[in-house]
């Protein structure tokens, strides 16, 4: 019975990242101080569901005892980025009934987990908003609002200051309702030498935590359509370009992906193209169901 209740508590310390003092010595990949990385590598038994692809400087790889596979001295601009496809519930995860059959989008946008460092001081609509959280991913957005309830009327009565938004969800970077402009937003592009830029995914800002550690911010970017402007990338010859999510400083009238990288950004995060090829591999290509309906 002993045995078994210490098993039980080995356990649940080991879910949540506390390694108790009897359960024997450290592991080297385990021991560092500002935590360690939970999913399966080698001689691993016990470890956490990971399906994020990553990509992390050798300094935050060496901060949290990252897997050495995941570092890569070719990513500027940010400590560490953190991939997978994701859907929003509400605006683009729709089904329809095409031909007979259910068509549905399924797992359609591309999700980036950015960790930057604080000092950075990244131009931001909002700066003194510290936490945001404009994720859509509930059940709430499968009931449709009308158009003169409390919650249909909110973008307009937001514009005339007569709606504040409640805590969490005035975003950092951007302005909500694009009120009185749009702010700062992301987008990934392709990076050509002598041939411009080619946009791939506008990036939203998703969520946002100041201080997810000690001189790390939390930036979840997450971009609509995934796939369809991978189809749309150019093929050069390889050195002929590079992969970006760059910050604009404002919106304007014209394309935001235009101008010369880094210049005419506020703010560019390079990507190895290792890593940007994983991405495209995972990037679900196709459109929303319902745009075939509506060509018909």
């Amino acid at each position: 019975m002993i045995q078994l209740i210490i098993r039980l508590l080995f356990l649940s310390f080991a879910i949540i990242g506390i390694v108790p003092i009897f359960a024997g010595q450290i592991l080297p990949e385990e021991s560092c101080q500002d935590g360690y990385y939970t999913g399966a590598r080698e001689g691993r038994k016990n470890f956490s569901n990971d399906k994020y692809i990553w990509v992390v400087t050798p300094e935050f790889a060496k901060r949290f005892c990252m897997p050495p596979e995941f570092v890569d001295e070719e990513l500027k601009g940010a400590e560490a980025i953190a991939f997978k496809m994701s859907t929003r519930t509400g605006g683009i995860d729709r089904c329809a009934i095409i031909d007979g059959e259910k068509k549905c989008s399924g797992d359609k946008e591309l999700r980036f987990d950015i960790f930057l460092r604080s000092d950075l001081n990244l131009p931001a609509a909002n700066p003194e908003v510290k936490f945001f959280d404009g994720s859509w991913d509930n059940a709430g957005w499968h009931i449709a609002s009308g158009r003169n309830n409390e919650r249909g009327t909110r973008a307009q009565r937001y514009r005339k200051g007569e709606y504040q938004l409640p805590p969490g969800k005035m975003p950092h970077f951007g302005n909500p309702y694009f009120h009185p402009d749009r702010g700062n937003y992301f987008i990934l592009i392709d990076v050509y030498q002598g041939e411009g830029n080619n946009a791939l995914v506008g990036l939203d800002e998703w969520r946002y935590e100041a201080e997810w550690a000690e001189g790390i911010d939390l930036l979840t970017l997450q971009g609509s359509e995934a796939g369809y402007g991978f189809q749309h990338s150019k093929n050069f010859l390889p050195g002929t370009h590079m992969f970006a999510i760059v910050e604009n400083k404002r919106f304007r009238d014209k394309m935001g992906w235009e101008g010369k990288v880094p210049e005419d950004f506020a703010h560019t995060i390079w990507l190895p193209k290792v890593f940007y090829e994983k991405v495209k591999a995972a990037a679900t290509v196709g459109r929303d169901p319902l745009y075939y309906l509506q060509q018909r």
